[in-house]
Formats: C-alpha cells, sequence, structure tokens
C-alpha cells in the first residue's frame, strides 16, 4: 500500500501547472503516488499533465470525457486512490519540501493512526505576497477530541488540502456538488473524525486566482444561493441538528453569500425584480435558517427594506414557492 495518494483535479491550469507540480513531487516520498484528473481542459493543460507522467512513475493520469467539476474529480480520485491516507491539492498551490511524507510521519509517530492529520496554512494572493495565517496549534494534547472538536472545526481552515485522511475514515465520505464544497466536507469530517493529529511546522500554500476559481462552477449568485440552501440541507442531514455546527457554518458562508447577493444590484433587470429577488433571498435565510443581517451592505439592506414593504405578509409556504418560482426565471448553476 502507497503512504498517501495526492488527488490533483485539473482545469484549465497551464499557466501554473508546471510549477505546482514541480512543487508536489517535492512533497511525496518515493513509495507515495500522485493521481491527476484532467477535467476535460480546453488549454494544454492535458498535455501537461502526460509529460509529467511520463516522466515520473508516482504520476497516473485520468481524464474525464466531460467537464464535472471539481467535487467529481476529487471523489474519482478517492475511489482510485491506492494509499493508506488521501491528500488533495489545487492544480495552481504549492507546498513545502516533503509536506505529505511530514504529515504521514506525524501519523505514524502515534499508537491508534489518526482520521485526519493537519498541516500548516498559508495564502500567496495574486500579487504573490504571501499572508502568514497563525500555526498555533488548535487541539490541547492529552483532551480527547470528541471534546474539543466544536472548537477545532470553527478555527481550523475549511480547507481539506492542508490535511491527509486515513482511506478508511473516508470509505463513505465524499464531496458533495455544491459551491463551497470544501466547506461542507469539513463540517462533516470534523463531526465524524474519532482523532485528528496536528502538524503545523510544514505548510501548504493556498494561491487564488484573480478570475475568481472559487465561484467558477457556479457563477451567478442566485445559483449560488441555491446551493447553500441545498447544501444548509445536506449538511444537516449528515451532521444532524446540532445547532453549534449548524451556527458555525453560517458563519462561514454569510459573508460571501452576502457578497453575491450585491452584486445582483449590478444585473439588467427592473429595479422590481432586483427587489423582489434579493428580499426574497434575504427573507427565506432569515426566517429558515436564522442568518445574521450583520454582514449585509448598505445597498442590499435598503433592497430588502423596500421588499419588507411591499411583501411583509408573505407566509413561509408562500415564500418557498416564490423561491420555486424565481428559480425558473434566472439560471440556477451554470458550469464554467
Amino acid at each position: 500500500m502507497k503512504d498517501v495518494s495526492v488527488i490533483v483535479p485539473i482545469y484549465n491550469k497551464e499557466a501554473f501547472l508546471d510549477q505546482s507540480l514541480n512543487s508536489l513531487l517535492n512533497g511525496v516520498g518515493k513509495d507515495s503516488e500522485i493521481l491527476l484528473i484532467d477535467d476535460h481542459s480546453t488549454d494544454r493543460s492535458f498535455s501537461i499533465a502526460e509529460d509529467f507522467a511520463k516522466r515520473d512513475s508516482r504520476i497516473r493520469l485520468l481524464r474525464n470525457k466531460v467537464n464535472r467539476g471539481v467535487s467529481y474529480a476529487r471523489n474519482k480520485g478517492i475511489k482510485e486512490a491506492k494509499g493508506k491516507y488521501i491528500g488533495f491539492f489545487d492544480a495552481d498551490d504549492q507546498v513545502d519540501y516533503g509536506f505529505y511524507d511530514k504529515l504521514c510521519q506525524s501519523a505514524a509517530s502515534i499508537d491508534i493512526a489518526p482520521d485526519i492529520v493537519v498541516g500548516g496554512f498559508n495564502c500567496i494572493d495574486v500579487n504573490h505576497l504571501e499572508i502568514v495565517f497563525p500555526t498555533l496549534s488548535i487541539l490541547v494534547d492529552g483532551v480527547p477530541f470528541s471534546l474539543q472538536r466544536r472548537k477545532f472545526a470553527s478555527g481550523e481552515t475549511f480547507s481539506c488540502c492542508n490535511k491527509i485522511y486515513h482511506r478508511d475514515f473516508l470509505e463513505q465520505k465524499y464531496f458533495p456538488d455544491f459551491s463551497k464544497e470544501d466547506i461542507y466536507f469539513h463540517y462533516w469530517t470534523m463531526k465524524t473524525a474519532s482523532k485528528v493529529l496536528e502538524h503545523r511546522e510544514t505548510q501548504y500554500y493556498y494561491h487564488p486566482q484573480e478570475d475568481g476559481r472559487n465561484f467558477s462552477y457556479y457563477n451567478l449568485p442566485n445559483g449560488d444561493f441555491y446551493s447553500f440552501v441545498e447544501g444548509y440541507q445536506w449538511l444537516q442531514q449528515k451532521i444532524g441538528n446540532d445547532q453549534y455546527y449548524l451556527s458555525s457554518f453560517h458563519k462561514a458562508v454569510e459573508q460571501a453569500f452576502y457578497g453575491y447577493i450585491q452584486s445582483i444590484t449590478s444585473w439588467h433587470i427592473s429595479f422590481d425584480d432586483q427587489v423582489d429577488l434579493i428580499g426574497t433571498m434575504i427573507d427565506y435565510c432569515t426566517r429558515v435558517h436564522h442568518m445574521d443581517l450583520s454582514h449585509l451592505d448598505v445597498v442590499s439592506l435598503n433592497y430588502y427594506k423596500f421588499y419588507q414593504k411591499k411583501y411583509s405578509e408573505t407566509s413561509l409556504e408562500d415564500l418557498t414557492k416564490k423561491l420555486n418560482r424565481l428559480s425558473f426565471n434566472y439560471p440556477r448553476r451554470k458550469r464554467r
């Protein structure tokens, strides 16, 4: 069995792939494997990945016949993985030398194999400036993880990429096909893990792009809204009605979600339609999911006030029906 299988979804990353894959090759040992999963790229990404696979026997290259998205690619990699541990790497990021080896060595240093090992996480912005996140431990030595999981779930970065997961732990787990899939996966895995280990001395370097990579699968605000509603219901089924986790999840997505709402104000639709759409989304989330309005910008808040004057008596049942009607007026999900 391999030490670790690192899964790399690839879609149109030709500008970054050489540098990222060279970094990744330095991050894994000789007894590990790298699964490159090309998600039907339309640029030179596949040919670049193919060259790397020919040069290094640790690499296996798979290709989707159609573009399916990052969740599908990662789930495909989980099924194909041969490692004792499974890691995830984005095709435009970088890692420290020996990153995955060090996490595996940390896992092997204790008697009971952990479900998850967590490394450090830094961000390199579009100007190539390194934004260093705190690397202090969140967990307290000697205290059972069951007593620390809530603090850890909300205090740890939501990214799956600075972590490795025991393959047995991931056997019945997968990435959902919702916008911000990492957040849902994070809460699900942290809720169900029995032992988590930290090794913050080695770093993963996240490299966000100016094209808004995180939002490329669902690039219309109401698409993200419906993805949020569906994702919330999905997460509730996975972790139960634990109000702490659901509240923490809200805080993780609220601010970004309100950014989507704000962008509706620039859509080429009438003012009344903007009021209706923005107001209905906010109304649904505040009444059903108890969202906090403190992140709402003044402009969007004014739209919501106009909405309340017009639709203040809408019942919850009518509000839900209205959402269903709106879903047909505007595209729900637009693939990149």
